[in-house]
C-alpha cells in the first residue's frame, strides 16, 4: 500500500518526491512553489477536494486546481455525513468537468447509510463507463459533524467486498494505533491502493517518535512550520520512512515501541553523522529504534554483527 505523506508547502523542500501524492486543493491557490512541485513531478497526483478541512472550493475552481498540479485523479465532492447529497454534488462535478479519473467517497452517519450511498453512486456510475474509477474510505460523520475514527475498517471491507476491482484510497490514517492494530491489516489484506496522512511529518515536528502508541495530532495551518529544527525534519523523514514500511506487503510484526530492522539498515546508519538530532552515538539511536544486540556500521548501513564483513565501527546495545 502507497502511503501519501502530506508535507504542508511552506517544508515540501526539505522532503522528497513521493510516488504518490495528495494534493490540497485549498493550498493551489495560496501557494505557487506547492503548485510548481506537484506539477513539474512525475509522480501519481491524486487532487483533493478540501472536504476534511471545511475549505471545500466551487466544480470550477476544483477543476482549475486540478489543471494546475497536473493531477492524474480528481476526488469529487462530497458532503460530510451526508450519503444523498454526496452523490448529488459529486455526479454533478462529474458531468461538468468530464475529467478521466475520479475517486468517489461515499458518506453517512451510519454503516447503512454509507453503504446505500456507495451503492447508489454505483448504480449511477454503470457498469460499462470508460472513466476510471476509485472509491474513496472517510470516517462516518455525525449528525453535529464530529467524524467516527474508528468506522473505517467497516466501510474499508464493505467497499473491497462490493466491488473488488476498485482501487480503494484510504482518506488518513486515523490514530496509529487503529491503524496498525485495526486497519492496516484490512488494508493489506484487500490490497488497498494508498492512504494519506500528514502523522509522520506532524509528530517528527513535535519532535516525537512514530510508534503505535504515538499520540495523534492534526497537521496545523500552512505557515505553521516555518521555524523547525534539523533534528525534528529528519525525525520526520525517519516517521515517514517507518510508515512506507509499516504499510509495505510482507511486513508482517512491527513491535509496540522500536522500529523493524529494515528501516534501521536503510537509515539508521546515517544517523551517526547527525549528532544534531540529539542522540549522542549511534548506539543510543538504536536503543531508542528499540533494537539490542551488536552491530556493525559500514559507513552507510547498519547490521548485525553476525552478518559480518566491513565495518568502522561496532556498536554494543
Amino acid at each position: 500500500m502507497l502511503v501519501a505523506h502530506i508535507v504542508p508547502p511552506e517544508r515540501i523542500k526539505n522532503f522528497p518526491l513521493y510516488p504518490y501524492n495528495l494534493a490540497l486543493a485549498h493550498w493551489v491557490s495560496d501557494f505557487p512553489s506547492y503548485v510548481k512541485f506537484l506539477a513539474d513531478s512525475i509522480t501519481y497526483v491524486v487532487l483533493d477536494n478540501g472536504a476534511f478541512e471545511g475549505e471545500q472550493p466551487s466544480v470550477a475552481a476544483l477543476g482549475m486546481a486540478a489543471q494546475r498540479v497536473k493531477a492524474d485523479e480528481l476526488v469529487l465532492p462530497d458532503v460530510p455525513g451526508c450519503g444523498d447529497e454526496t452523490i448529488g454534488m459529486s455526479w454533478k462535478a462529474f458531468r461538468e468537468l468530464r475529467p478521466n479519473r475520479v475517486m468517489f467517497v461515499p458518506q453517512g452517519k451510519n454503516l447503512d447509510e454509507w453503504c446505500n450511498c456507495l451503492d447508489g453512486w454505483l448504480k449511477i456510475w454503470g457498469s460499462s463507463r470508460d472513466e476510471f474509477l476509485s472509491i474513496g474510505i472517510a470516517s462516518l460523520c455525525n449528525e453535529d459533524g464530529t467524524r467516527q475514527y474508528k468506522s473505517k475498517t467497516d466501510t474499508l471491507i464493505y467497499a473491497a467486498k462490493t466491488c473488488p476491482d476498485r482501487p480503494i484510497h484510504l482518506l488518513g490514517m486515523t490514530t496509529p494505533s487503529y491503524f496498525m492494530n485495526d486497519l492496516l491489516p484490512k488494508a493489506l489484506e484487500y490490497e488497498v491502493r494508498g492512504v494519506d496522512t500528514s502523522t509522520a511529518f506532524v509528530l517528527g515536528s513535535m519532535g516525537i517518535p512514530l510508534t503505535v502508541s504515538a499520540p495523534k495530532h492534526r497537521l496545523r495551518r500552512p505557515g505553521s512550520y516555518q521555524e523547525m529544527s534539523t533534528y525534528n525534519i529528519r525525525l520526520a523523514l525517519l516517521n515517514q520512512a517507518l510508515l512506507d514500511c509499516w504499510c509495505s506487503p510482507g511486513t508482517h510484526y512491527v513491535p509496540a515501541f522500536g522500529m523493524p530492522e529494515e528501516i534501521i539498515r536503510r537509515v539508521a546508519g546515517r544517523w551517526l553523522e547527525y549528532s544534531a538530532k540529539g542522540f549522542q552515538n549511534l548506539g543510543a539511536c538504536l536503543r531508542v529504534c528499540g533494537l539490542q544486540g551488536e552491530f556493525i556500521y559500514d559507513g552507510i548501513y547498519v547490521r548485525p554483527a553476525s552478518e559480518g564483513g566491513y565495518s568502522l565501527k561496532t556498536i554494543r546495545v
